[in-house]
């Protein structure tokens, strides 16, 4: 969704991404990386960090490094999260997040109602204005994450 609102890849650190532009760089130690990337853009630009949390939130290191890292430098998040996990302090969990479902609560396909899925656009939108990119339309937005997952009625 960052990447359709025309946030460019090289402007993206995604741990996990299949898009090597977007990922830690080769022969670079992650945790030092993100040390490094949260000291060093702190100090010098503007940056968001989206946390997608679920169950395995917890059990991953480089999560709890994440979160702890942003909680210190104070830096403003957006909490995307899979049900039934409860996102906590300290993530801003005072604030709004995104919910989205699975068919099991551990496996299957992504899905969201409508309402979340207006949340998450909403999101994307105010991280995209925060960092001055220019954003679609929520319409567009909204159609375009219907293709990449299911919007429930329910």
């Amino acid at each position: 969704m960052l990447l359709f609102n025309n946030v460019p890849s090289e402007d993206i650190l995604y741990t996990n991404c299949d898009d090597e532009v977007c990922r830690v760089p080769e022969c670079t130690g992650v945790y030092e990386y993100l040390r490094d990337f949260f000291v060093e853009s702190y100090s010098t630009q503007k940056i968001y960090v989206l946390f997608v949390t679920s169950e395995n939130t917890k059990q991953s290191w480089g999560a709890i490094t994440e979160v702890g890292a942003s909680w210190i430098t104070q830096i403003d998040h957006k909490i995307f999260n899979i049900h039934p996990f409860r996102p906590e302090h300290p993530l801003n969990d005072e604030h709004q997040w995104q919910t989205t479902n699975r068919e099991k609560p551990a496996e299957g396909e992504l899905w969201m109602v409508k309402y979340n899925a207006d949340i998450f656009c909403q999101k994307i939108g105010a991280v995209c204005d925060a960092l001055n990119y220019v954003k679609k339309s929520r319409p567009e937005n909204m159609n375009h994450l219907s293709t990449l997952v299911p919007i429930r009625l329910l």
